[in-house]
């Protein structure tokens, strides 16, 4: 199971690391608002390299990306993205917090992360529990038209070992630790 969420965590890193304009409209050099794009950038917590990109996407069309205007909505951007409860929330969605804010508000950031990576790996631990315990139980369920006997319904229905029930209530508990973005309440 760590293994899974190791390999996971390390996609989502890899994606989000991804700055290649590809993806992006080769459009948005005619249409384009550079101070939204850049708060958009910086919400999304993009490196500054990719107003570089922008640069070099529009280049060949001969227009030129109004790099002030990008910069000032980026700042604006990286507000938001640069705030403990976003580290929280990308940590809880099993996303890496980028390398993008000041190194003053680094220690903060990556203690709420941490506290939201906590509850993400909780919670798909306790799902990946949950869901042995139902395909333990679904293999031993009764089809339709097998018979009516409501006690083997209630046996089938039994969880695979006795200490099942005490490990679903502490994952649950565990997962309530993390379920809050301030990282001191669950110490």
């Amino acid at each position: 199971m760590k293994y899974l969420t190791f390999i996971f965590l390390l996609s989502l890193m890899g994606l989000s690391a991804c700055t290649s304009l590809d993806l992006v409209d080769q459009n948005v050099c005619k249409t384009t608002n550079w101070g939204v794009v850049g708060k958009q950038d910086g919400v999304a917590g993009h490196d500054r390299s990719r107003l570089d990109d922008y640069v070099e996407m529009c280049k060949p069309q001969d227009i030129t990306v109004e790099k002030y205007d990008w910069e000032a909505g980026y700042r604006i951007g990286l507000m938001q993205y640069c705030k403990p409860s976003n580290a929280y929330a990308e940590g809880r969605a099993g996303r890496p917090l980028q390398d993008v804010c000041p190194a003053r508000l680094q220690y903060e950031l990556i203690k709420h992360h941490e506290h939201g990576v906590r509850y993400f790996k909780t919670h798909q631990e306790l799902k990946s529990f949950m869901s042995q315990g139902i395909a333990y139980n679904s293999q031993y369920s009764i089809h339709p038209g097998a018979g009516t006997n409501a006690n083997l319904n209630r046996i089938s229905l039994q969880p695979r070992s006795p200490f099942y029930n005490a490990d679903l209530s502490r994952l649950q508990r565990k997962r309530e630790l993390y379920a809050n973005a301030d990282p001191k309440r669950a110490n």
